[in-house]
């Protein structure tokens, strides 16, 4: 969706199609959108996978990766890197159930 600004925030939640549907890697949310994205929630959508540093140079605020690229059976996830790529403009980060490592 595009707000008034001119910038994107993309919701697999809101999406009409479903979750399952989103099978691609992090890298091409980060060149379709660039630095026109500054809100992604990709949360629970288990067939993603990639890495966070995918977004190191984008202009989000608000990152929601919950369970993206989970899988319930092994406890893995496809979703990987280290809290040092997530953009310094995240004011709103949720990365539980992923393969992120680091420290705030």
């Amino acid at each position: 969706k595009k707000d008034e600004d001119g910038q994107y925030v993309f919701s697999a939640k809101e999406a009409i199609i479903s979750k399952e549907l989103f099978r691609f890697d992090l890298s091409i949310l980060a060149r379709v959108f660039g630095e026109k994205l500054k809100g992604l929630d990709l949360s629970d959508c288990q067939f993603m996978q990639g890495n966070i540093k995918a977004f190191a140079n984008m202009p989000l605020k608000v990152l929601n990766m919950e369970g993206c690229g989970y899988n319930v059976m092994t406890k893995e996830s496809k979703i990987t890197g280290n809290l040092e790529s997530v953009p310094k403009s995240v004011t709103n980060l949720n990365l539980a159930r992923t393969d992120i490592e680091g420290n705030i």
